[in-house]
Formats: structure tokens, sequence, C-alpha cells
């Protein structure tokens, strides 16, 4: 069956859990090569790990589907830039990118690259009781 993502590349962020998980699932599903991104932080940002992508690539590739793990930091420039790396290097090309998680909302008022943007995951952790 033909799809729309049918060889296409995407990277999605923050596709360890929860609905970029579940991005990451479908695209894969619709037939995209997908680069699973996620921090694998806990919800304070505290002790950063890669198990977490590894686990949502290992559940594409038994459905059948190719995927990369990368556990880049995608706050900075640099960390963004080996996201895009891991795509190229793996898939030879990058079509589109999704982001998941608390960085979608601050895409919009992303700073130029003089103004080197550091995000807290602790700012979009729930207050504790």
């Amino acid at each position: 069956m033909s799809s729309l993502c049918e060889g296409r590349a995407v990277i999605v962020t923050g596709a360890g859990r929860g609905i970029g998980r579940g991005e990451a699932l479908e695209f894969a599903g619709c037939g995209a090569k997908v680069v699973v991104n996620d921090l694998g932080a806990n919800v304070d940002g505290t002790e950063p790990r890669s198990d977490v992508a590894d686990s949502v690539v290992e559940e594409i590739q038994a459905l059948g589907g190719e995927a990369v793990a990368n556990a880049e930091d995608i706050s900075s420039w640099e960390g963004s830039r080996q996201v895009v790396q891991a795509a190229i290097d793996r898939f030879g090309r990058l079509v589109d990118r999704l982001p998941g998680g608390p960085t979608r909302r601050r895409l919009e008022t992303r700073p130029s690259r003089e103004d080197e943007l550091t995000v807290d995951p602790a700012e979009d952790a729930p207050e504790g009781d």
C-alpha cells in the first residue's frame, strides 16, 4: 500500500513518550523513516539517557519500520544540528520535522543563533505536591 509518507524521513522530537511517541509510531506505520529524538530525562530534566528513544525504535523495527534513536538535547543549535545530521547520515535526507513535548510551544519564539536558547526542562515539569 502506497502512502503519503512512504520513503520520507522525519524527525520527531520528544518521541520517547506520550504524543511524540504516538507521532513517531504513526509516521512509521505510514511508511516514513523516523529519527526518534528524546533526551530521555526525568520530568525535572535530570538523568538524561538514550534508552527512552531506543525503546521506540525497537517498537518501530518490530513493526517492520525503519528508525534511528537520537538523544541529543535540541535546546542548543549544536544539538539540533546533530539531530538533523543523524537523519542525513542514516536516511540520506530529511523531509520533515515535528516537535513533540515542551519544545513545541517554544519554536515560534526561538531566538537567532546569536541569542542561543537554553531550555530548562524543569520549567515544563508539573509542580510537586
